[in-house]
């Protein structure tokens, strides 16, 4: 058996134990607390965390990998020059992050249908989560060293680490810090995953602590040379979820909490996607991009996107035959109303009809980072996001709260037709 298939057969066992922590975080949130101005806050700021996470964790976990499987044969090489773009990110991370956590309640304010509670709560839960977000980065960054090193099983299942955590807070403190135990839980849980994974790569001799800016200083800058487009890119993608959010918000209280129930049970199949495979294909094409030749490198990405469309196409429609049965196991012993669970069951089908077209845009966006094709990335994201907030304002005028989902999966098909419009082009041209 090829190395390759071992490791889609192996990890996608670690992203399930790996992301069945996060699947029970928000059951026990519906099952303690339901849905209310309190959840509706913890949920915009747990997004808020996730987007900004999102907009700097994929710089190591996706955009960096490819440059460091040039130098997979030397290690310092390889940490030095993940340290470097690590110093150079974190302050500015930080920073943003206190920006949006002094901002975004004036901002919800002036245009969100929440409730004062809710905003005021919003900005509260956001700074409690600030260990959260950090920690996040620095796992990424050592991700980003394992996925060179094709060691996938410990970034599939660490993510418990942090859930199992969370959940422990949230039912042993739940009745004295309220969601304060959630967002205490998620901020320790993560120190202990980096900790751990810290400690799993010294012991692998994956990583050093050193920085030789004159070795790696060229392939830092060419990296960071690319890095407007990708910051610009990723903040327009991670906007989407909380762009989400805003609309929903005009519904009521409670219907961000019902957006984001419906978005957690969506990401169990999604996140499993990047964890089990996507990562996977990114760090082989990495490598084959480099050591082989185009016509090589195009001929197995054809196949592997071929295959997982017919996967991800299957597996949807089981999970929308299903739907009903899992929004009831999952949601329907809280302290949901029997309207409140059918609206979920619309709004979960929804986002899976969007899932085969998210999951092949997941891998397009990939080879776009083994192309380095920066400008190319924005330009989707831009879309996207744009595309979003129009069929976003149209749908829920038209359908309501469910219109939003819609809105998701309409711009899942048009982005990805859009791309596969464009890397067909590019395939051609390698012929």
């Amino acid at each position: 058996m090829k190395p390759i298939h071992r490791h889609l057969i192996s990890t996608p066992v670690f992203a399930v134990l790996g992301r069945l922590g996060g699947a029970l975080l928000p059951l026990c949130v519906a099952f303690y607390f339901g849905a209310n101005a309190s959840t509706d806050a913890f949920f915009l700021a747990f997004t808020l965390v996730i987007s900004l996470t999102g907009l700097f964790a994929p710089f190591f976990e996706s955009l960096l990998v490819p440059y460091l499987a040039e130098y997979k044969e030397n290690p310092s090489k390889v940490s030095s020059i993940c340290n470097g773009v690590l110093v150079l990110i974190l302050p500015a991370a930080l920073g943003v992050a206190v920006l949006v956590g002094f901002f975004v309640p004036h901002i919800l304010s002036l245009g969100s249908g929440l409730a004062a509670e809710s905003i005021s709560m919003t900005g509260t839960y956001f700074f409690e989560m600030m260990p959260l977000f950090l920690f996040w980065i620095l796992a990424a960054a050592g991700n980003s060293i394992f996925f060179t090193f094709k060691t996938f099983w410990y970034p599939a299942v660490a993510p418990l680490v942090r859930s199992l955590t969370a959940i422990l807070f949230l039912v042993f403190l739940h009745a004295a810090l309220g969601l304060s135990a959630a967002t205490a839980g998620l901020a320790v849980g993560e120190v202990l995953r980096w900790f751990l994974g810290l400690g799993l790569l010294i012991s692998l001799g994956y990583w050093k602590f050193t920085i030789n800016w004159r070795e790696s200083g060229e392939k830092i800058r060419q990296f960071m040379g690319q890095a407007g487009y990708q910051i610009a890119a990723m903040l327009a993608l991670n906007l989407i979820p909380f762009t989400d959010q805003w609309f929903a918000s005009w519904f009521g209280t409670g219907s961000v909490t019902l957006v984001s129930y419906a978005d957690r049970v969506f990401q169990i199949p999604f996140q499993f996607a990047m964890a089990g495979f996507v990562q996977i294909f990114l760090s082989y094409w990495s490598e084959s991009y480099v050591r082989e030749s185009q016509v090589e490198f195009w001929i197995k990405a054809k196949r592997d996107i071929r295959n997982s469309l017919i996967a991800a196409s299957v597996f949807s429609l089981v999970l929308i035959a299903a739907r009903g049965p899992i929004i009831d196991l999952l949601y329907g012993q809280g302290r949901l109303e029997e309207a409140q669970l059918n609206l979920l069951k619309t709004l979960f089908a929804w986002f899976l009809i969007g899932f085969p077209a998210a999951v092949i845009n997941l891998l397009y966006v990939r080879i776009l980072f083994v192309m380095k094709k920066s400008s190319v990335f924005f330009v989707q994201s831009t879309i996207r996001l744009g595309l979003n907030i129009l069929l976003n304002y149209v749908f829920m005028r038209l359908w309501g709260l469910p219109g939003i989902a819609m809105a998701t999966a309409f711009v899942f098909v048009g982005s990805t037709l859009w791309m596969h419009r464009y890397l067909a082009a590019q395939w051609k041209r390698s012929q």
